[in-house]
């Protein structure tokens, strides 16, 4: 886990969807079932930098996540 924090503190130096994070992180050829894992690993990953407050998420429709 600490290897893809570290992939979205990198990546999120501007701001990113959810889906571009998924995406760099696995790649965009993914099953659906595999789509479905990888989208909540991400999440999880997003969520605990919210948590610690190194990132914050926009409230666009499509939310954007960026490093504080």
């Amino acid at each position: 886990h600490v290897k893809s924090l570290d992939q979205i503190r990198v990546f999120c130096q501007h701001a990113r969807s959810g889906l571009e994070v998924i995406e760099e992180l696995y790649g965009t050829r993914l099953s659906l079932f595999n789509l479905s894992l990888a989208t909540g690993e991400a999440m999880a990953h997003l969520n605990y930098l919210i948590g610690t407050g190194e990132m914050n998420r926009s409230d666009d429709a499509v939310y954007q996540y960026q490093l504080n």
